[in-house]
């Protein structure tokens, strides 16, 4: 089992910039919540949170996003997750995701993360949360593998 918390290399909130579609992101969290903006034709909220540059702001500005409406985590934003991942892990820092074991992400999101915590993810016990961002990193460790040695087992 390999715990990730927000800030570790492989977090959401990592501060490791990516291209996107010519758009620089500081974070994944940062592309989804710029994602959500646009989903919501929310197109000031956009600028503002695309140009917000620290992990701090861009939680902020998340949050005040999510108080004017409703955060739906559903399969777009989902899409919009697995799209950051496959950018970010599709370069230089690829290796980060090559290794071994299942992808818990320890988060207080019931949504992204197990909504618990690394102690009682290492010692079993069941989490409450989907981990859908631990699921997305397999998702792509998995095709990082396939393209590098053909078809898994």
């Amino acid at each position: 089992m390999i715990t990730i918390r927000p800030s570790d290399t492989l977090g959401m909130h990592d501060a490791f910039p990516f291209m996107m579609n010519g758009i620089v992101y500081h974070s994944i969290y940062q592309r989804i919540l710029c994602s959500q903006a646009l989903r919501m034709d929310d197109v000031a909220a956009f600028r503002v949170l695309r140009n917000s540059n620290t992990t701090e702001d861009i939680i902020q500005r998340g949050q005040n996003l999510s108080k004017r409406y409703r955060m739906e985590w559903d399969n777009s934003v989902y899409d919009a997750c697995l799209e950051a991942v496959r950018a970010k892990f599709r370069g230089p820092c690829q290796h980060e995701l090559l290794i071994k074991g299942e992808f818990v992400y320890i988060a207080p999101d019931m949504f992204w993360g197990t909504a618990g915590t690394e102690t009682a993810a290492l010692i079993g016990l069941p989490y409450r949360g989907r981990n859908v961002y631990g699921e997305i990193l397999t998702t792509v460790r998995n095709e990082l593998l396939e393209a590098r040695y053909g078809k898994q087992a």
